[in-house]
Parts: structure tokens; sequence; C-alpha cells
């Protein structure tokens, strides 16, 4: 990842991307709290720790690498997108400062289809709404572990069954990568149950319970991805050109407004 700063990009832009080639090879991809329930209409969605903390993941695809959901031009061939892709090219670091996604190329700013980082001194009004909801994006995506962490301690998510695994993700074994025990969930003492209530968890908890039927399908899509005639990709798309960023913030602002700093 690289900063955006002014003192290296004042003169520089980016060309927009086209398609969503670039989320071709990206099978897995940490969501919002505010999205899951959108997410989980089109694809599965499990729980996974990473660097020791929970957070819920939408699987795209399958040990072989590639994204079914991303056709072999581009088109992204289901009706929700990940507010991540609809970001890109921009991202945080750990220190939550603005970057660039890695292998994103910069121009002069003043070329034929370039759009340029900054105004002056300041970042161009595309790049400062990016800049403003990647942090409601990340505190999104953290916006799972208190929940995660109850259901964890009272023993409600079991480790994805090992066949599953093998087929979905890369290290064959699933290790942290859990899914929900609804008979565990109803069985939850009243303090838990009333904190998952009052949070708002319940509502994407049964969202991810519903997106489960979505492993069986994923394989067979992602056979379909890897097929050089796009037809055989028989999914509704959303087109050929990534969402602008203004539109992904008219879209998902709804759902995500009391996470604004």
């Amino acid at each position: 990842m690289t900063p955006v700063l002014v003192e290296t990009h004042r003169d520089l832009g980016f060309r927009p991307e086209t398609g969503f080639l670039f989320a071709r090879r990206v099978t897995r991809l940490p969501l919002a709290v505010w999205e899951i329930g959108r997410i989980a209409q089109a694809m599965p969605v499990i729980f996974e720790q990473h660097q020791g903390r929970w957070q819920a993941v939408a699987i795209m695809g399958t040990s072989y690498g590639l994204n079914a959901h991303v056709a072999p031009d581009g088109r992204w061939c289901t009706d929700v997108v990940p507010i991540t892709f609809q970001l890109y090219p921009f991202c945080t670091d750990d220190t939550g400062r603005l970057c660039l996604a890695e292998g994103v190329s910069t121009e002069r700013r003043d070329l034929p289809g370039v759009t340029p980082f900054f105004e002056g001194e300041v970042l161009a009004p595309r790049i400062r709404q990016a800049a403003r909801f990647l942090p409601v994006r990340d505190k999104g995506i953290a916006g799972v572990e208190r929940a995660l962490e109850a259901l964890s301690r009272c023993k409600a998510l079991q480790p994805l069954d090992r066949a599953k695994a093998r087929r979905f993700l890369p290290d064959a074994t699933g290790g942290d990568s859990c899914i929900l025990d609804a008979k565990r969930l109803a069985a939850l003492d009243d303090e838990t149950a009333l904190m998952l209530f009052r949070s708002g968890a319940l509502h994407w908890l049964y969202a991810h319970l519903d997106s489960l039927h979505h492993l069986d399908r994923l394989e067979r899509r992602a056979k379909a991805v890897m097929v050089p005639n796009v037809a055989r990709v028989a999914e509704p798309s959303v087109g050929g050109k990534a969402a602008d960023v203004v539109s992904a913030l008219a879209e998902d602002m709804g759902d995500a407004y009391w996470w604004l700093p």
C-alpha cells in the first residue's frame, strides 16, 4: 500500500477501473457489519479470527483462487458489491492513513482520462469522499467483534466442516473459520441473548445462517467463471463499470450513518 500524500501525489492521478478485474483473485473479504445482510443474499458469510480479532468474511471463490462473482471480461455478476470493492483503489493502512491498493499505478494528472488526487493542497472531492468513508468501513468491520467474542466464549461458534474447508479455504483445514451453531444460539443465557438483541447482532447472525446455502452454489459458479466463454456466467450482472465512490456512498450511507465520525 502507498500512502496518498500531498508531497508525493500533488501532480499525480489514477485511471478509474472500468470493471472488476482487480478483484479477480480475491476470494475472501472482511465485511462491515452493516453490509452483512445484503452481501449474505448473494454469497456465503463465515466468521474468522484475524490477528486475534473476529471478522465476518465473505467467501467469493474456491481454493483455486478465482472470484466466482467476476466474469473473465471483468463484469461483476451479482446484484450486490462489497463496499471495499466500491472504494477501490483506495484503502487504509494500520494507522488509518488513506492509501492506494497494491499494484495501482499513478500517472501525471494532466493526461486524458486521469483523475487527480489533489486540487491544490487538498484532496479532490471524489478522493475526499473515499477518505471519509474508509474509516467508517474499518469501524464497521470491527463492529462484529463484541458479539462474536461472546458467542465464542459460549462455544456457539463451530469450525467450518473440513470437507467444505478443503473446497473453499487455501489452508484446506478451516483453521479459525467458523459458522454459528443455531441450536447453541437458541440455548444462550439470557444476558448474552439480550446483548445480541440490543446490539442488533441477531439481524446479521441470522443473515449469516441464511447465507450458508451459497457454499454449494459457489463451486458451480467458480467453475463457470474459469471458462473463457463469459456467456456461461448466467447470473445477473451489475455491468462492466466499477461503482463510483460517490454512488457507493449514496447507496450505503443509509445503513452506515451511525458509524460516521
